[in-house]
């Protein structure tokens, strides 16, 4: 689906572009784990405001999203990015609008690079729904010039919500200024007012290792409004 003429997934990957900043342990903001656990002990986050929750595992952090933390990672990705700038424009208003979750393994810390997940939560535009979301998202993936193709694509229920999955590697330069192949798995959600995506990302080499973890997540998602 479009935000502001741009596909979810990019501004998911943009978003990811800052993760090196958590890694270095900079100054930003990371909040406390919560007490409350699932059945399989891992945190649980709930985010009641924005109508869900999800569980990460225990070395798993929760950044904070202050409005000072994102001009700080919209300023950074365009100061290594200059041809973003058209983009960049009007990211941090939709980070702020749209992004309202970020957790990263901080066992990454020190590697250059942070393992992590986002939730992005979007209004339903009139006429939309779970179909036409998937699709056009789709659609948009596969324009991308930077994308490897093809892209993997499956259909899921987890929790009596369908979901759909797209796990694909796309290019990017990173904090450091070099371009890197990242790898995401891509969860979306939809309910009668609302969609949701998450997106769980790490490095190539690592993908094996964090198979079952981004499974996990990614299954331990739940829309709590209606």
């Amino acid at each position: 689906m479009i935000l502001s003429g741009r596909p979810l997934s990019v501004l998911g990957a943009l978003l990811v572009l800052a993760s090196g900043i958590a890694c270095r342990r900079e100054k930003i903001g990371v909040l406390p784990v919560p007490d409350a656990r699932d059945e399989n002990g891992w945190p649980r986050y709930e985010i009641k405001k924005e109508g869900f929750a999800l569980s990460l595992p225990p070395d798993w952090r929760q950044f904070d999203m202050s409005s000072g933390d994102v001009d700080s990672m919209v300023g950074k990705i365009q100061a290594k990015n200059p041809e973003l700038k058209p983009m960049l424009a009007g990211l941090r208003q939709q980070i702020v609008s749209g992004v309202k979750f970020f957790g990263f393994d901080q066992r990454d810390a020190g590697t250059g690079f942070g393992t992590n997940i986002n939730v992005m939560h979007l209004p339903l535009p009139p006429g939309h729904d779970f179909e036409s979301i998937s699709e056009e998202n789709m659609r948009q993936l596969n324009s991308l010039s930077t994308i490897v193709k093809p892209i993997a694509r499956e259909r899921l229920e987890v929790g009596g919500q369908e979901r759909e999955r797209v796990r694909y590697r796309m290019s990017m330069r990173g904090p450091d200024g070099r371009n890197n192949l990242l790898a995401f798995t891509q969860d979306l959600a939809v309910n009668d007012t609302s969609y949701f995506v998450l997106t769980m990302t790490t490095l190539p080499d690592r993908e094996a290792r964090y198979a079952s973890t981004f499974e996990q997540i990614g299954r331990s998602f739940r829309i709590t409004s209606p």
